[in-house]
Formats: C-alpha cells, sequence, structure tokens
C-alpha cells in the first residue's frame, strides 16, 4: 500500500511540475504587445486587471482609434471622471462585446463609450472583418466570457482553433527562434498601466485639407457588416441588462463621410442611444478640434487630439448624464507618469537642436541615461529602458557636439 501511495504521490508531482513548466513555457512564448509606451496593449489590458473594484464610471471600447483617442487621465484630471480605455488595434464588435462582458465581473460602469469604426466593412477577406483578434484575448484571463468568445471566434473563422488558444504553446511554438529579450521581461512591461489603456501618439501629420462635415449635407446610407451589428446589438442588449448608458461615437479621421454617420444616426436613434461623431462639424469644433495639429496620422488622434477630445466628453458626460468626479489614488498616483508623457511627446516633435537640449536639460522628459551618441543623432531610453527615443536627424555642429555630450555626461 504505502508503495502505491508512493508512486501516486510522484505522479501527482510529476504532473504538478509539468503544468507549472508548461505555464512558464506559454508565458513566454505568447507574445505581449508593449512595443514601448507609446503603444502598451498587453499592459493595458493585464492593468485592467489591477485596477480595484467597482472604482471606473466610463469604460471605452473600439479599435486603434480608440486606443489612440480616449485619454482617462485627461477625463480625470479635467473633470474628476474615472474611466479606463479597453480598445486595441484591430477589434472588433465581436471583441468589444466579450470585453465588455469580461469587464463587468469587476466594474460596475456608468457609461460605455463604444467606437464604431469595425460596424462598416475594413477586411472582406477576414470573417470577423478586423485584421487581428488575438491581441485583446491573449490577455483576457479565463472566465465564462474568454470560452465563449474563444468558441464564437473559431466559429466564425475557420483558420481559428480552440487548441491554439487552450494551448498557446501550439499556436506560438515556431517562435522560439524569434524571443528576444521583451519575451524574457514581460513581468517589467506588465507593470506599466499607467495610462489605463490609452494609446499616446505623438505625430502631427493629420490632413490639412481635412473638413468635418454637416449632419444635413446628404441623405445616404451605407452598408455595416452584418454579423458586427449583430454584435452592436448585443452591446446595446448587454447595457441595458446592466442600466449602464451606452453611447456610440466616431473619431475624426480622413475616410468619414455623411453616409456612414446616417448609418450610425439611424440606429441609435432606434434603439434610443445617443451618438457622437467628432467627424460632424458641431462636434468637431465644439471641441477645438484642428485636425492639422490634432491627428496623428490620417485614422488616429494624437496625444494633443485625444485630450481635446476626452475633455470635452467629460464636460458632457458631467452636465448631460451627471457622472460625477471626485478624487482616487489611482489616477492620482498616475498624473506626473502622464505629464511627462505628454513631455516626451513634446520633445520628440522639436526640430531645433538648442531647443532640444534645452528641454533636456531642463528635465522636461523622462531621459535619465543615454545608450549612444553618433555623429547624427542622440538615442536615449527612459529610466526602465522600455521607451525609445531619438533627437531627429541633425547635422550637429562641434559646439551642439559638445553641449550633448556634456548633457549626457550629467544624467
Amino acid at each position: 500500500m504505502m508503495k502505491h501511495k508512493w508512486y501516486l504521490c510522484k505522479v501527482l508531482a510529476f504532473g504538478m511540475i509539468t503544468c507549472l513548466l508548461l505555464g512558464v513555457v506559454n508565458q513566454i512564448l505568447e507574445p505581449g504587445y508593449y512595443y514601448d509606451n507609446t503603444w502598451p496593449t498587453t499592459s493595458g489590458y493585464k492593468g485592467f486587471y489591477q485596477m480595484d473594484r467597482n472604482s471606473i464610471d466610463v469604460l471605452f471600447l473600439g479599435s486603434s482609434c480608440a486606443a489612440a483617442g480616449f485619454s482617462p487621465q485627461a477625463m480625470y484630471d479635467s473633470y474628476g471622471i474615472k474611466s479606463y480605455n479597453l480598445g486595441c488595434e484591430g477589434q472588433s464588435l465581436l471583441t468589444s462585446y466579450y470585453w465588455l462582458k469580461e469587464a463587468l465581473r469587476y466594474q460596475t460602469p456608468k457609461v460605455v463609450l463604444l467606437e464604431t469604426y469595425f460596424v462598416f466593412p475594413y477586411n472582406r477577406y477576414e470573417p470577423l472583418n478586423a485584421p487581428d483578434n488575438r491581441k485583446a484575448f491573449d490577455s483576457m484571463r479565463w472566465s465564462k466570457a474568454k470560452w465563449e468568445a474563444v468558441h464564437d471566434i473559431c466559429k466564425y473563422d475557420e483558420k481559428q482553433t480552440l487548441s491554439s488558444f487552450y494551448f498557446p504553446n501550439i499556436r506560438y511554438h515556431t517562435r522560439w527562434t524569434d524571443l528576444g529579450e521583451n519575451d524574457f521581461s514581460y513581468a517589467k512591461f506588465n507593470k506599466h498601466y499607467e495610462l489605463k489603456g490609452f494609446v499616446p501618439l505623438g505625430k502631427k501629420e493629420g490632413s490639412g485639407s481635412y473638413t468635418p462635415f454637416c449632419w444635413w449635407d446628404s441623405g445616404d446610407r451605407t452598408d455595416t457588416v452584418p454579423l458586427m451589428e449583430e454584435y452592436m446589438d448585443k452591446i446595446v442588449k448587454l447595457c441595458e441588462e446592466n442600466n449602464i448608458t451606452l453611447i456610440l461615437t466616431k473619431l475624426p479621421y480622413t475616410e468619414c463621410n455623411i453616409a456612414k454617420y446616417n448609418t450610425i444616426s439611424d440606429y441609435a436613434s432606434e434603439h434610443e442611444i445617443s451618438y457622437w461623431d467628432f467627424n460632424e462639424e458641431s462636434l468637431y469644433y465644439g471641441c477645438g478640434f484642428v485636425s492639422g495639429e490634432d491627428m496623428n496620422d490620417d485614422w488616429h488622434t494624437n496625444i494633443w487630439g485625444a485630450k481635446k477630445v476626452s475633455t470635452y466628453i467629460a464636460s458632457r458626460l458631467c452636465d448631460e448624464y451627471g457622472i460625477a468626479g471626485g478624487q482616487d489614488r489611482q489616477w492620482e498616483d498616475t498624473k506626473s507618469y502622464c505629464d511627462k508623457v505628454y513631455r516626451d511627446c513634446e520633445l520628440k516633435g522639436i526640430t531645433d537642436i538648442d531647443q532640444y537640449l534645452d528641454a533636456v536639460n531642463q528635465g522636461h522628459c523622462t531621459i535619465l541615461k543615454a545608450s549612444c551618441l553618433v555623429l547624427e543623432a542622440v538615442f536615449l531610453y527612459n529610466n526602465d529602458g522600455l521607451c525609445y527615443y531619438s533627437v531627429p536627424h541633425h547635422s550637429l555642429s562641434s559646439e551642439s557636439e559638445s553641449a550633448v555630450t556634456q548633457i549626457l555626461t550629467s544624467l
């Protein structure tokens, strides 16, 4: 009998060690979408689970347009409204629906703002319309919501398999040859969720010829993707069941048109919900938006445009929906970090070497150490080694090179 018990103990120990090793391997092989602190997809989702329960009043859902367009810190700093951004690149309406279901396990939001980019056709070769539905789900904890999402994805997309979700090492086993330092530093990456899902883009490359439209310009309508509208219906129903105010929204982008606006406007009216399209001139000018200054590219707002949009939304939520502000350490503690991110974005836009060196010398950035110095550029990392910055390529005079060397020596 003792021999059998000893054998059973060895089997159980072997099984536990195997499961532990598989968990570590899966964690390493599963890619972390943390390009730098300007696009922290993975840590944004993992950070959601670190928030105090029932502390978030407003949730944002949607594609990369939403991730780059809604700043929880700007909402808090301007009106004390506590929000979190669950948007990410390639987020279809199916993904939005299941992340909302997951979010409701931990939070009781009063308002959800759903960005509607993927309601319309984007990629006809993708069954779910969006190019990538894995990024948002790889970071989701296993729950009934994730189980349902995985089965729905595999039902609609034959390229996806259940086993690849349950056992990530099956899907990502070929990544062994591509593993880098970042894959073994996921714990360090996951600490950085100060932006609460927001993507701070720092370019100013919007189309100067962009002009918003008037809602009465045309009566045209355009088709939606039926499956995406089906999941938008589910989001509407889920919000109704949980007494959540749902607001449909669209951020400025150059492909906007009155036909898309009219289609969503009709849907919103039919379901008695609000629709805020910042391509429509009353909202565009109402928040003080200027495409040439506030767009990172033709599809995404930059950090300054996001601040304008977020502050405008916060004011309306406060005035029209009674969303009260207040102090909360989770947003108070991240003020200084977010301020530094703003300054870093401003720094990257400086094209005059003297102004750049003056900004660095005055500490208007998070840069603390230099990686290397070459004749035409200065490459710098922040204190965590996560954020990459470089001086725009200038021809450095001997005086400037000397000044740079002096500053780097003092960092």
